[in-house]
């Protein structure tokens, strides 16, 4: 895929960036979920970066097992914090689990973005 820089979604450098949000990141499914479909995508495609954000502060485990997968974790759920790394996103990929603090997210006034919206609840 040959990707200009035409299109004013891209970063200057041509990649796209993907925020993944997630509820709380823990050693658990979805975060699993988040890091191993970040990793993958990553080695299938060197044009996309990816970048989490934890809703709640994350547990020590699920950071060290981001870090092992070279990813970054950041965590707020203020709308100050959420807009600015959202607005840094060209893709925002949500991460649903059905919780007090992804509700108070999904209706919250924040940027526009491109969301993917993954349900994770069985």
């Amino acid at each position: 895929m040959k990707v200009t820089n035409k299109d004013s979604a891209i970063s200057k450098d041509g990649t796209y960036t993907i925020l993944h949000i997630i509820e709380r990141l823990t050693t658990g499914g979805a975060s699993r979920v988040a890091l191993g479909l970040s990793k993958h995508s990553t080695k299938q495609n060197k044009l996309f970066s990816h970048r989490i954000i934890s809703l709640q502060r994350p547990t020590p485990e699920g950071v060290k097992l981001a870090e092992r997968e070279g990813y970054d974790v950041d965590h707020g759920c203020g709308k100050p914090f959420l807009d600015y790394q959202i607005g840094k996103a060209d893709i925002v990929h949500l991460h649903w689990w059905n919780s007090p603090s992804m509700l108070q997210f999904m209706q919250m006034d924040l940027v526009e973005s491109r969301m993917i919206l993954w349900c994770h609840v069985a």
